[in-house]
């Protein structure tokens, strides 16, 4: 209920300060799914956690971006039953993504477990 009047005042705010929501990344990870709509000209995105094909978490958070020019990446950190952080795939060495791996996800804190993340249209075939 308390994320649901969340999203709800995050929408009513959005809409009466003439933000548009525009989708500007997703990644998915079975069994979830995150996505980034750009909120403005800033670094603040409002993000939707998918558990299934419920939306578990939405929040606004900022990127951080790393790198620079074919390396440029975003990176966002939140909390969802402890820390994670989503990326876009920056420039890899030893270790390369595969082809398909749009991003990747990190849980956790001090012993952090990374998986590459995929477009959702790539799961469902």
């Amino acid at each position: 209920m308390k994320q649901l009047i969340a999203a709800l005042l995050l929408f009513v705010i959005s809409a009466t300060a003439g933000f548009t929501r525009e989708l500007s990344y997703s990644c998915s990870l079975p069994p979830l799914a995150f996505k980034f709509y750009k909120m403005g000209d800033g670094n603040l995105y409002d993000m939707e956690v998918i558990r299934g094909t419920a939306v578990d978490l939405v929040s606004v958070v900022e990127a951080d971006l790393q790198g620079s020019g074919v390396c440029r990446h975003r990176i966002w950190s939140f909390d969802y039953d402890g820390p994670i952080t989503v990326q876009e795939l920056g420039c890899y060495g030893e270790i390369q993504p595969p082809e398909d791996a749009v991003g990747e996800v990190v849980f956790g804190d001090s012993f952090k477990h990374r998986l590459f993340c995929y477009a959702a249209s790539t799961l469902d075939e």
